[in-house]
């Protein structure tokens, strides 16, 4: 799925996008290693969410505030999105190993730069956080967590449910059980 976005969107992700930039730098966040400028990465990267928000009819955050761990959208069914981003046409979904499961439930990979993206797939925290997936990919100070491109979900289903072959995990127990719980509150409602 390729999303291009209009002009308009473009000007407020640039002004936006330069203006978060700007904080994390202030706020000394880590810089992505890469050969192109922190600024133009960071827009990128802004527009990558917004890409997938026009994609998938959400709302994108628009402050400028610094969000060195966590998400950038939740989505309907209360799941946390970290949405990364690449301009390499074959790049693979990376997070840093700061990341817990706690930061997001998913991480979406969409490919492109400013204004067109393309919706590349999407995995369970607990797919892409594990030892296995680290790798030293260089100029990140430490290894990375690397989710193989063939372990993507291509369609964009998001749905809340069990990992495959992950039915013992504690993680897992405590999702049904969340999930259980906010049944019966609807259930009350």
């Amino acid at each position: 799925m390729i999303i291009t976005l209009k002009d308009t969107e473009v000007e407020i992700v640039k002004h936006i996008g330069a203006l978060k930039s700007k904080r994390c730098r202030i706020a000394n966040a880590k810089n992505t290693p890469y050969r192109r400028e922190q600024e133009e990465l960071d827009i990128d990267a802004f527009g990558a969410e917004v890409a997938f928000c026009k994609l998938f009819n959400y709302f994108p955050d628009l402050t400028s505030n610094v969000r060195i761990k966590g998400h950038d959208v939740t989505l309907n069914n209360n799941l946390k999105v970290d949405i990364k981003q690449t301009d390499l046409p074959q790049g693979r979904l990376i997070a840093r190993r700061t990341k817990t499961i706690e930061d997001a439930d998913i991480y979406c990979l969409m490919r492109g730069v400013m204004p067109t993206y393309k919706f590349a797939g999407w995995c369970y925290a607990e797919t892409i956080l594990k030892e296995k997936n680290l790798q030293d990919l260089g100029g990140y100070g430490a290894p990375v967590y690397v989710c193989p491109d063939e372990t993507l979900i291509k369609t964009p289903t998001f749905e809340k449910t069990v990992e495959p072959n992950k039915n013992n995990s504690l993680i897992n127990k405590k999702r049904i059980n969340q999930m259980a719980d906010k049944k019966y509150i609807n259930m009350c409602w």
